[in-house]
C-alpha cells in the first residue's frame, strides 16, 4: 500500500514540475545578477518581483528560488 502511495507522490510531483516549465511567464534562467538591469553598482540586494538577489562578500551574486506567486518586473534594488 505504501510503495502505490509514494509512487503517486512522485508521479505527481514529476508532472508538476513539466507543467512548471510549460508557463509562458515562467523565469527559466536565474537574474543576471546586476548586469543589464539599470541597478547601480552599489546595489547590494534587487528584486526582479520573482527573485531576491544579494551580492555575496567575494563579489558573485546569489538569487533566492522563484516565488509562487511569480510576476516578473523590472529589476530594482532593494538596499544599497
Amino acid at each position: 500500500m505504501w510503495k502505490y502511495l509514494i509512487l503517486l507522490c512522485l508521479l505527481a510531483v514529476a508532472g508538476a514540475t513539466a507543467e512548471a516549465a510549460d508557463i509562458p511567464n515562467f523565469p527559466k534562467a536565474p537574474v543576471p545578477a546586476a548586469q543589464g538591469n539599470d541597478l547601480p553598482a552599489a546595489c547590494l540586494e534587487w528584486t526582479d518581483g520573482c527573485r531576491v538577489c544579494a551580492r555575496q562578500k567575494d563579489g558573485s551574486d546569489a538569487c533566492s528560488n522563484v516565488g509562487i506567486a511569480c510576476i516578473l518586473q523590472k529589476a530594482r534594488c532593494t538596499r544599497q
